[in-house]
């Protein structure tokens, strides 16, 4: 079976028979007792070889360690859609290490050889360990279960992942729609005492369908919050004012953040994970109601 045969099948790019071979091979050179990771050239490049001979590899948004980032570490921005794990990723510890966690987390699941039996369904191409693990990032000796997916018959990681997440994280309410946390803008004019920030939640379509409008105080930090609702296009349709928007940050600006950039970043990137359920659930509400009247139409 050809690379390309694999996009074709539900456009995910695994690796094929052909490079599962040459993986292997490839993992076999001596370099891997005494390199213990190299910077890859292409997505199906081995990273490491873990102390009990998994093969570690780059991988893409699929499969492999960028899979397993894009997935399953805390900060990632990208958005998945669907009702349970499928949508809701468990994650990593904030300052989850992947040459550290990855390899020790992979290498102690599967030390213990616990199969995973609930169907999944890709049974066909992947074995699915679950076992549990203390070596991941600010563990304090407290012992976590993981899962270790592997190609199947080999020692080649697909993903690696905790059952539950590692870090306080609030439950996700909205399943057809997520935050773009890469999306988040600031911005101020010289004669306002105020910010205005624009989060956008988009379906999984990648059209943003709300927007949430802070505008903050610069001093007292009080806000009022406006959600903008779009069309089933992603253009502005209108503007309401949830009256249950009205609160105190919980988050604190001050004027001088503006001039640090490294401060300015880290205040945006927080925005991505501030706890926005009570605002959400209005989405949830219009959502709901728009969706009603549109069968009311057909």
């Amino acid at each position: 079976m050809s690379l390309t045969d694999y996009w074709e099948m539900g456009n995910r790019m695994y690796l094929t028979e052909d490079l599962i071979v040459l993986i292997q091979r490839q993992a076999l050179d001596p370099i891997w007792k005494i390199v213990t990771w190299k910077a890859p050239n292409n997505w199906f490049d081995i990273v490491t070889v873990s102390p009990l001979n998994l093969i570690h590899f780059y991988g893409n948004s699929d499969t492999g360690w960028q899979h397993i980032q894009e997935r399953h570490q805390y900060f990632s921005d990208k958005n998945y859609f669907g009702k349970g794990a499928l949508g809701n990723p468990s994650k990593l510890k904030k300052g989850s290490i992947p040459i550290n966690d990855y390899v020790n987390i992979a290498d102690d699941v599967f030390y213990q050889g616990i199969k995973d039996t609930k169907p999944h369904p890709d049974n066909n191409l992947f074995d699915k360990y679950k076992g549990e693990s203390v070596r991941y990032t600010d563990s304090q000796g407290i012992a976590k279960e993981f899962f270790l997916v592997l190609y199947k018959s080999t020692k080649i990681v697909h993903s690696i992942f905790p059952v539950k997440n590692l870090e306080g994280k609030s439950k996700r309410i909205l399943v057809d729609f997520a935050r773009c946390k890469d999306q988040i803008v600031l911005k101020k004019k010289p004669i306002d005492d105020y910010f205005t920030i624009t989060i956008p939640y988009e379906n999984c379509d990648k059209i943003i369908r709300y927007v949430f409008v802070i505008r903050m105080h610069e001093f007292t930090q009080i806000c009022k919050i406006f959600l903008q609702v779009n069309d089933f296009n992603g253009l502005p349709w209108y503007t309401m004012y949830p009256e249950l928007a009205k609160f105190k940050a919980n988050f604190v600006l001050s004027p001088p953040i503006l001039n640090i950039d490294l401060e300015f970043t880290r205040f945006l990137n927080g925005l991505g994970y501030t706890n926005f359920t009570e605002l959400e659930k209005v989405i949830q509400i219009v959502e709901d109601y728009l969706q009603t009247q549109l069968k009311k139409i057909d």
